[in-house]
């Protein structure tokens, strides 16, 4: 069952450090895209291939893969993930498209469409990742729309007995080509432009009393604290950003929720000071221009 490497033109044993090849499969006559996972539960991973518009699924039997489950997507596939949907492993397999995310699992029928979400005319979603980003215990996916440069972030919700992946949220990043999911709830994106932007979960996930904002160029710590109502420390603390503050356009800020009024009496922090008086140009007295947004 495994192919020795060839050493001179003949069989020879393997190289310390070598690999022989166990098993080789498929021939569907086209690029692959490969992911491994156990969909099934029984402690042993499976592969899954995709080839287009077919997706396929390979299990080991004791002594060799054969194709076990598969599936037309009906539409050419773009990227893969697979992985488990629940703590107790319940697996399933992304596939990103042009128009939409779609993901399956196993049935009683063998691999079945689970649920999908709706279109997104051009989005191009040529990288998909499962991960639970916002530490609820459930696992969302993470797609990234190299055509709308844009990274989303879908969950299974069941409304009426169907299942759907419904948006729980989107950042525009300019020149987006891939996105992966971290085992601590972030998100890692790299860009065709060659930044790695990393997005933390309240980034994509605000909640209710939060906001989110892309800095564009111009934009100083200061302005858009006073933008929002908010005050430049808080702002500062709410991103863990560190003095000189300095700002990229597209960055992404999580905007706090404002404070409430100071109580009469009472000596407000150097965070709740009005900030300095600015000269012309911006400039504040004996200090520098603040950091903007190159």
């Amino acid at each position: 069952m495994y192919e020795r490497p060839q050493a001179g033109g003949g069989a020879g044993k393997p190289q310390a450090g070598g690999m022989a090849r166990r098993w080789r499969g498929g021939g569907l006559g086209r690029s692959l895209l490969v992911r491994t996972a156990d969909l099934d539960g029984d402690g042993a991973a499976e592969i899954v291939a995709l080839a287009g518009p077919e997706l396929k699924v390979f299990d080991w039997t004791g002594d060799t893969y054969q194709l076990r489950w598969e599936a037309e997507l009906g539409r050419e596939g773009l990227s893969l993930a697979a992985g488990s949907l629940t703590p107790e492993g319940v697996g399933a397999v992304a596939v990103g498209t042009r128009d939409g995310v779609l993901l399956y699992g196993l049935s009683s029928g063998g691999l079945a469409l689970l649920c999908q979400t709706l279109l997104f005319p051009g989005a191009y979603f040529r990288s998909v990742d499962l991960a639970d980003v916002d530490g609820d215990g459930r696992t969302e996916v993470v797609a990234a729309g190299s055509g709308a440069q844009t990274l989303y972030v879908f969950q299974i919700r069941t409304a009426g007995g169907e299942a759907r992946l419904e948006e729980l949220g989107r950042v525009y990043t300019g020149g987006l080509v891939t996105a992966q999911g971290t085992p601590d709830g972030q998100v890692v994106a790299g860009t065709r432009d060659g930044y790695v932007d990393v997005f933390v979960p309240c980034s994509l996930l605000p909640g209710p009393a939060q906001a989110i904002y892309s800095v564009r160029r111009g934009d100083s710590l200061w302005r858009i604290a006073r933008k929002f109502g908010v005050s430049p420390g808080s702002l500062a603390r709410a991103n863990r950003l560190t003095e000189p503050y300095q700002l990229e356009p597209g960055q992404i800020l999580v905007i706090p929720p404002p404070a409430g009024p100071a109580r009469s009496g009472t000596r407000e922090s150097g965070e709740g000071r009005p900030p300095p008086a600015r000269g012309p140009g911006g400039s504040t007295p004996g200090g520098s221009p603040p950091p903007t947004g190159r």
